[in-house]
C-alpha cells in the first residue's frame, strides 16, 4: 500500500513539528510518501527526496490557495506515486479539495480536537468544522486516530462515529514523561504543574490559572509553569 502522509503548514508550528517527528520515526519505509508545507526542508524528513512534494500555500498570501499550478502539481504527484491511502495529520479546509481532486485513495486522519474549544471564534471554528464533518462522512474514510479514550468517547457521543472506526494512540511525549519520572521523587521536582503548547485563552487556560491561584490562596504549596504565557501574562506572578 502506498501511503501519503499529508500536512501542509505555512509556518513552523507544534502541529508541523509533530508531523515531522512522526515521519522521522517511520524512516526507512520504502513506500513512505510525504506532502508538506514550505516551512520545512526536504532533508529534515529522512525520506527519499523523490517521495516528498512541497505545497507552497501560505496564510500571508491567500491567493496561493487558488493557484492552479499548485493543485495540478499536487494531483500529478499523487497520481505518479500511485497513492492508495492519504493520512491527513492536521485539520484544514484544503483536505476537502485534496479528497475531491484525487479520488483514487482512501483516507485516514488524526483528530486533534473532536469539538471546538469553548470561546473559540467562529472564524476559526467554521473552517475546521466543515473539514472535520466532511472527513467523518466521506465514504472513503477508513480510520480516525485520537490521543486518548476520552477523545474517542467524544467522537462516539457527539459525532456519531462507530467505535470500530477509531484507534487510540497516546501522544509520545506523555510516554517519555512517565518513563523518566517517578512519584517517589516528587520532593525533588522543580515543578508540580507544567503546561506547554500554543497558548490562547479560548482553550480554557484562564480556568487552569484561576484554579492554581485559588489553591495558592488556600495554602497549597506548589510550583507551576505555563510555557510562553502570552495572553495569560497577568497570571504569571501568581503561579
Amino acid at each position: 500500500m502506498k501511503v501519503c502522509f499529508f500536512c501542509v503548514t505555512s509556518t513552523r508550528s507544534g502541529i508541523g513539528d509533530g508531523f515531522l517527528s512522526m515521519v522521522q520515526a517511520l524512516d526507512g519505509h520504502p513506500d513512505l510518501i510525504v506532502v508538506k508545507g514550505g516551512a520545512y526542508r526536504v532533508d529534515e524528513f529522512g525520506v527519499c527526496a523523490d517521495n516528498i512534494h512541497t505545497v507552497n500555500f501560505t496564510k500571508k498570501n491567500l491567493g496561493s490557495y487558488f493557484s492552479f499550478s499548485e493543485w495540478r502539481n499536487l494531483k500529478s504527484f499523487l497520481k505518479e506515486k500511485g497513492v492508495d491511502r492519504i493520512f491527513f495529520y492536521s485539520t484544514a479546509p484544503i483536505n476537502i479539495l485534496v479528497n475531491i481532486i484525487y479520488r483514487k485513495a482512501a483516507i485516514s486522519f488524526w483528530c486533534h480536537d473532536p469539538l471546538p474549544h469553548p470561546g473559540e471564534p467562529i472564524k476559526s471554528v467554521l473552517p475546521k468544522e466543515i473539514d472535520l464533518n466532511f472527513l467523518l462522512r466521506s465514504a472513503r474514510c477508513r480510520k480516525i486516530f485520537v490521543a486518548s479514550q476520552y477523545l474517542k468517547s467524544i467522537l462516539i457521543d457527539n459525532r456519531s462515529v462507530c467505535d470500530s472506526q477509531i484507534s487510540v494512540y497516546p501522544l509520545p511525549i506523555i510516554d517519555e514523561i512517565c518513563r523518566h519520572g517517578s512519584l517517589r521523587e516528587w520532593q525533588a521536582r522543580r515543578y508540580d504543574f507544567i503546561f506547554w503548547g500554543r497558548i490562547e485563552e479560548y482553550k480554557g487556560l484562564h480556568f487552569f490559572a484561576s484554579a492554581l491561584t485559588l489553591l495558592r490562596e488556600q495554602g497549597a504549596q506548589f510550583n507551576a509553569l505555563i510555557a510562553e504565557a502570552d495572553q495569560l501574562k497577568n497570571f504569571c506572578p501568581l503561579l
